[in-house]
This record gives C-alpha cells, structure tokens and sequence, in this order.
C-alpha cells in the first residue's frame, strides 16, 4: 500500500487553482448571481413624480407682488401674489353707479305705473259719469302734471350727478397738470445734478492737466540731465514713468468729462420731451370731455322732462273742454293704457339693467377676491413664473404648486403582468440614496391603456415592448423623497410580504 502525500506536498499550483475557484465562486454567489424574486412580487423601476398645480390669475392685471420663491413651503389659503387693484376698482364703482341709475330708474317707472294707473280708473269712471266727473278730471290731469314733476325732478337728479362727475373729472384732470409739473421739476433736478457733476469732472480734468504738465516738464528735464550724465537712469526712468502715469490719469479725467456731458445732455433732452409735458394730461382731458357729453345729455332729458310737464299743464288746461264728448274721454282712455303698457315695458327694462348692473357689481366684488392668489393646498412652489411688475392675463399662469405630501413613484409593468396588478395593493419604493430602507406606498393609479416602453430607453429592443404605466403613491419618506429622483419598486400582488428580502 502506497504511502499517503502530505498536504504540504501538494503541488503549489493546485493549491492556487483551488483558491482561485473558491474566490471567484463567493464573488459571483454575493456579488453576481441575480437573486431569484417572489412569485408574488413584481419589480419595477422609475422617477418620483408629484402633481404640479398651475397656479394662475383669473383676471387681467399687474402684478404688484409675489411672496413666494421656489423651495418655499405654503400651506392652504397662504396669499402667493397680489395683483394691482387700480381697474378693479374703477369697474366696481362704475357697476355700482349703473346699479343705482337702474334703481331709480326702476323706482320711477313704478312710480309712474301706479299714477297712471289712477289716471286709468278715473277715466274709466269718468266714461260713465260725463257730467259728474269734471273734479276727477281735473285731479287726473293734476296726477298727470305730478307725473311729470317727478320725471323731472329725477331728470334733474341724474343731471346734477352727471355735473358732480364732470367736477371730479376736472379735479382728476388739475392732479393730471400738478404731476406733469412735478415731472417737470423732477427733469429740472436731474439737470442741475448733471450741471454740478459736469464742472466737477472738469475740475478734476484741469487738475490732471497741470499734473500732467509738470510731469511733461520734469520727464524732459531729467532725460536732458541724464544725457549730460548729471543724474542716474534710475531717476530719469522714474520720472518717466511719472509722467506717463499722469498722461493716463488725464486722460481718464477727460472721458469722465465726456461721460458727464453725455449725462447732462440726456437729462436735457429728457426736460425738453413733450411726453413729460404731456403726461397723463390727454387722457384726463378725455375724460373731463366725456364727463361733459354726459352732462349735456342729462340736461338734454332734464329738457324733454320739461317738455313734458308743460304738455300736461297743456292737457289740464284743455280736459275742460273736451268733458262732454264720449269719443274724447274714450280715446283719453285708451292712451292712458297705452301709456301704462308702455310704463311697464320701460319698467321690466329697468328691472333688467338693475339684475345686470347687480350681476357686474358681484363680479367686480368677485374680480376684488381674486386680486389675493391664494395657495390651493399645503405643498412646496416648484417654479415661480411671473415677476413683480408683470402685466398677466386670465389663466396666465403664476407659480406651480407641488403637494411633497403626496408624491408616488411612476412605472410601467410589463403587459403580460399587468392583471396582477390592482388597484390599493401594497407596495414598497427604494430611493437611491437608502436602496435597502423599503418606503410604504400603494398602488394609486394603473393607466387604461397600454403603450410602448418611454422613449428615454436606451435600448431599440426595450423600446418596442407593451408596457403599462402605474402610480404608486407613496405613505411616508416625505422630506426624502423628492420629484425627478430615480427609485425602484416593488407591487405585492398577493399574499404576504416576505420575512427577508434576499432577491434585493
């Protein structure tokens, strides 16, 4: 029987080979091999997304200012941005001045009704009575006169307020002349500061001038003494250097010079522009006009309202003698139901314009609430848009708005897999930064139809696969978790979730 080889007389490569193997084997077992996942489980792989709220401005305004920056947290109801107020006001006054003409519109026409009205039932029985109703009569031509009275004097009370305009109009236009004065006097200051800057640039140019000079002087001094050898190149060069340190100083002086000449310049051109002159007076002219045309029509109906009245004092005059005939006193009865019908037409006409002056006056108060852009939810601003100073239009949008409470991962699971899949089953997310920390989530959303694998696969046969796209909202790691960053996940589609995760 052969004798036994000592271990340490195995050859020294087999013993390597062997160490070798070993080495590569661990490396590939904890290393390389891809574990094997759950029957249970589907991985799948995304970004963390957010639902980005656009919030914008309903109304056409200027932005007067913004409270937000992006990164900055807001919680529900916090005032982002608030818009210049100027317009609105000006629609709300003037929906609430319509809204009172069409009141006492309103109040006139029932007004008017309910006198003629009266007038009807005391011809009606004036009809019946042609000998015995001289008094009523008289008393429905003395309504009549009433009536148009009170036409007038509401005539006259729209006149006055049309006067009232036309004053605060010119005063608007006074405070229009005082700032183009002040314009004025502005462009004056800024062309005396210029005055002041300029000779004090040519102080300071004169001032180079001489050191110049002297420099000059003393540069040709030395050289000539330093061609007699009486001094040394190190002195000559010295005042060499002197002097052309002083060129370059008078230099500079003479261009600040030039630069405030061109000041002076601009401000006096900027005197001299008829648009300082000019400013904001045009407009408040306009307006003053306006406000007069508007005077003269309320003066033009205060005249026809005294037409009017003179007419009925006419008829009263006349109701006299036309008391004894039938066809008179029918024909009285038939306008003055015309008149009511017209009355009433003129009355749901004035009732109209109030509901409409009454729907411009909530609109307005509307247009004011909406001057503060509130915060729709707690979240985090991603973008801020607008700027103060901006001008924005309806659906212009401001800031967007992300809710960091409520972010989920998106990802797309093969279609063949997809009806494992339901709707509320759990789920965990792995960010990047923490890929064996599991964040609870949930399945939020699965898309109703299929489609091809994003674009931003890197490879042509990944990109031709049916994917379906999923949501996994996540239930905590707020502060970790953020829009944009790449993260794994895992869809429990029955059954319990594993006591170790050794495929991970």
């Amino acid at each position: 029987m052969p004798a036994m080889t000592p271990l340490h007389r195995l050859p020294r490569v087999v013993i390597v080979a062997v160490a070798v193997v070993v080495l590569f084997g661990s490396i590939w077992w904890f290393f390389v091999r891809t574990p094997s996942v759950p029957a249970n489980i589907i991985p799948v792989s995304g970004r963390i997304e957010g639902d980005e709220s656009l919030v914008a401005a309903r109304i056409s305004a200027r932005v007067r200012s913004i409270a937000v920056r992006e990164g900055d947290t807001v919680v529900k109801g916090q005032v982002l941005a608030v818009l210049d107020d100027a317009q609105v006001r000006a629609r709300r006054a003037q929906a609430r001045a319509a809204l009172a003409r069409a009141h006492a519109q309103t109040h006139a026409s029932q007004l008017e009704i309910s006198i003629l009205r009266q007038q009807l039932k005391q011809r009606q029985l004036a009809t019946g009575q042609a000998r015995l109703d001289t008094n009523g009569r008289i008393a429905q031509a003395e309504a009549q006169l009433d009536s148009a009275n009170a036409s007038l004097a509401l005539a006259q009370a729209q006149a006055d307020a049309a006067a009232w305009q036309l004053k605060a109009r010119r005063a608007q236009l006074a405070q229009s002349r005082i700032a183009v004065r002040q314009a004025r006097l502005e462009s004056e200051g800024r062309v005396q500061q210029a005055r002041e800057d300029l000779a004090s640039t040519q102080a300071t140019a004169a001032q180079a001038d001489a050191r110049f000079q002297q420099a000059r002087t003393d540069d040709a001094r030395y050289h000539q003494l330093l061609a007699n050898d009486e001094v040394s190149q190190r002195d000559a060069e010295h005042f060499h250097t002197t002097a052309i340190a002083a060129r370059a100083e008078q230099v500079a002086a003479h261009r600040q010079v030039e630069a405030a000449r061109g000041v002076l310049t601009a401000a006096r051109a900027l005197l001299s522009n008829p648009s300082v002159r000019k400013l904001g007076v045009s407009a408040a002219a306009s307006q003053v006009e306006q406000a007069r045309q508007e005077f003269l029509a309320a003066q033009a109906v205060v005249s026809e309202a005294r037409g009017r009245r003179a007419q009925a004092r006419a008829t009263l005059t006349s109701t006299q003698a036309v008391l004894t005939n039938p066809a008179v006193r029918a024909s009285q009865v038939r306008s003055v139901e015309h008149r009511i019908a017209q009355a009433q037409a003129d009355l749901s006409a004035a009732r109209a314009t109030a509901q409409e002056a009454r729907a411009r006056v909530e609109e307005s108060e509307a247009d004011m609430r909406e001057l503060r852009v509130l915060a729709p939810f707690n979240g985090t601003i991603a973008t801020r848009v607008a700027e103060p100073g901006e001008v924005v239009g309806p659906g212009s949008i401001i800031v967007t708005l992300i809710d960091m409470h409520r972010l989920y991962l998106r990802a797309f699971v093969p279609e063949g897999e997809i009806g494992r899949v339901k709707l509320g089953a759990g789920a965990h997310v792995f960010l990047d930064s923490a890929p064996r920390t599991p964040l609870e989530a949930y399945v939020s959303r699965v898309d109703p139809k299929a489609a091809f694998t994003p674009e931003n696969t890197y490879f042509r046969n990944e990109r031709v696969k049916q994917v379906v796209g999923i949501k996994l909202l996540l239930k905590g790691g707020f502060g970790y978790a953020k829009p944009g960053m790449p993260a794994d996940g895992e869809v429990l589609t029955g059954g319990a979730w594993p006591g170790q995760e050794p495929w991970r």
